[in-house]
């Protein structure tokens, strides 16, 4: 490209029918290489600050191509919209929309730059319980990780499955919450469904120009209302922030939502760098003699339910510690941050000093323990990594008490000498299981699915309300690993477990009645499956895609078969059966 080299625009090439062929980012040269096929037409050029381009292609190929583009004066030129709307007119509309396809620019740079570019990168995960209205830390999980990583925070939901069901559903009680990522703020549905305002730079935001998004009018759904916030010089993305609507004031004022940040390094590479949701959860109200409040229970409205309260806050982010890519490029995160870090989840520090406990956990033989719960007791708790590892922060050089658990193995209390920062390797051994003899004999059986076509047949005649993946679909999505099929479920959480994202685990406690955590529980052929030290199975580990014949999943325990309903009789249940 002429003039000053642009990095990380998006080149897409496209077919005759705007089909894309291969997408990928600018180096830091400005340089674009790819392979042409012949059904090559046309390329679209695209880069947050600047106007797109769209070129045709010659045939056949004439040597390299140079393209020049245009800065976007102060990103705010003014645009002219067509069309029916169904957001009020402002006089800022057309600009609002045209900062809005700048956004879009920077969010598609971060999509393309995962799916082309990952990195190797050390992450900090945590989920932090915070009692009623007020600050005061109850517990807290974190995890340091290592790894190559391309999506750190994504939505488990399809964009959009949003339009229908919102950002929340409710189930007996339970409430599962979801938040936008790139690729949900990016669909199609997300624009035609919200409308854009201009939010000027402030003085929390100097330098930034901000995009503000908000449901359209006469939305009855739990949404998400934010701003889109962006450096006006660079350009770069910087940070979505978001709150959800129609709720119950207790948890608007508690500011249930979530926040996005993005990094752009000098490769052009933009990254999502950290990651939040706080999420209230809600109980009744009393009143001065200690009564709950009945008044308002048959209240259809959420806005309206002012007889609850917020019981508890749940917080579940990240933070991207250090970054690698292929090309050498290397991010870390400021001594600002860790500092920031360190005083966030373990309190503030003052003149304390701080120590720093690495670790391992193996068994007797040598092999690697993980998600194995370390607890230094009266402080925090951290989940040992795939490798056996873990990494705990704590002020003072006090002498300490780990206590280390794991399913399957005999919990251990160690004693670590006071000091500065410490290096240990921990033991754990297996728990000795004596099998009792069994026999067992022949019986007609129907591929393991028991039961699993008289219940699809109650779901036709509206007698069953579960959820039913039945051979037939299975064999025309043709997924490539288990947890495929428990995608967009309702109340159903996948989080990654490695860093090839190849396998992945439902979360078991994705989901909350009152104020405890409700775990989904899990059947493989009848039998339940215990989840893992971090409240996960990894359903891709379990079992094989090709070797399940059927799926049921109950969102409400208590409409599950009797045979599986939990002994709470709330919680999820799911039915796997193989062939």
């Amino acid at each position: 490209m002429a003039g000053t080299p642009i990095a990380g625009a998006v080149i897409t090439l496209l077919d005759s029918t705007n089909a894309t062929i291969v997408r990928g980012l600018s180096l830091r040269s400005g340089e674009f290489t790819a392979p042409r096929p012949p059904r090559t037409l046309r390329a679209r050029i695209v880069r947050i600050g600047y106007r797109p381009r769209d070129i045709v292609l010659p045939w056949p190929p004439a040597g390299d191509l140079e393209i020049q583009m245009l800065r976007v004066p102060a990103m705010l030129e003014q645009v002219e919209v067509t069309g029916e709307s169904r957001c009020p007119k402002s006089a800022d509309g057309g600009r609002a929309f045209a900062l809005w396809e700048q956004a879009r620019d920077g969010l598609l740079a971060s999509v393309v730059a995962r799916q082309t570019k990952p990195a190797f990168a050390t992450t900090l995960t945590y989920q932090r319980e915070y009692a009623g209205g007020s600050k005061r830390l109850e517990q807290e999980i974190t995890r340091r990780d290592s790894g190559q990583t391309s999506r750190p925070f994504a939505a488990v939901a399809s964009p959009r499955s949003f339009v229908v069901t919102g950002y929340m559903i409710e189930d007996a009680g339970s409430r599962t919450y979801f938040a936008p990522d790139a690729d949900v703020l990016l669909d199609d549905t997300f624009e035609a469904t919200h409308c854009f305002s201009l939010e000027p730079s402030d003085s929390a935001h100097p330098g930034e120009v901000g995009v503000a998004f908000a449901p359209i009018p006469g939305d009855t759904l739990v949404n998400v209302a934010g701003t889109i916030w962006m450096d006006a010089g660079t350009p770069q993305l910087r940070r979505v922030v978001f709150k959800y609507t129609r709720l119950e004031p207790a948890a608007l004022a508690f500011g249930a939502g979530g926040r996005i940040s993005f990094q752009t390094v000098s490769s052009g590479v933009t990254f999502v760098d950290r990651w939040s949701l706080r999420l209230p959860v809600l109980g009744t109200a009393t009143t001065a003699d200690g009564v709950e409040r009945t008044d308002m229970i048959a209240s259809l409205r959420r806005e309206d339910r002012t007889d609850l309260r917020v019981q508890h806050v749940r917080e579940i982010g990240g933070d991207v510690l250090r970054a690698r890519w292929a090309d050498g490029t290397v991010w870390e995160a400021d001594g600002a941050r860790e500092i920031a870090l360190t005083t966030s989840i373990h309190g503030p520090i003052g003149r304390a000093q701080t120590r720093t406990i690495i670790g391992t956990v193996r068994d007797s033989t040598g092999n690697a323990v993980g998600s194995a719960s370390v607890h230094l007791i009266a402080g925090p708790t951290v989940i040992t990594d795939n490798s056996g590892r873990f990494r705990l922060v704590t002020p003072g050089d006090e002498p300490l008490t780990l206590e280390v658990q794991r399913i399957g193995y005999t919990a251990a209390l160690v004693q670590v000498a006071g000091g500065m920062d410490t290096t240990i390797a921990l033991r754990l051994d297996k728990v000795p299981v004596q099998l009792e003899r069994v026999v067992t004999q022949a019986q007609p059986s129907t591929a393991g699915l028991s039961g699993f076509d008289t219940r699809l047949a109650e779901r036709a005649r509206g007698t069953n309300s579960g959820f039913f993946i039945t051979p037939a679909e299975i064999e025309q999505r043709r997924p490539w690993r288990a947890s495929q099929l428990f995608e967009g479920l309702p109340g159903v959480t996948l989080i990654q477990k490695n860093s090839s994202a190849t396998r992945f685990a439902i979360t078991t406690a994705s989901r909350t009645f009152g104020s405890n955590v409700c775990v989904i529980t899990i059947y493989v052929d009848g039998v339940r499956v215990l989840p893992e030290g971090d409240g996960t199975i990894d359903i891709d580990a379990l079992v094989n895609p090709t070797e399940i014949a059927g799926i049921e999943y109950y969102p409400s325990g208590n409409r599950a078969p009797p045979a599986y309903q939990p002994l709470n009789g709330t919680c999820g249940v799911a039915l796997v059966w193989t062939k």
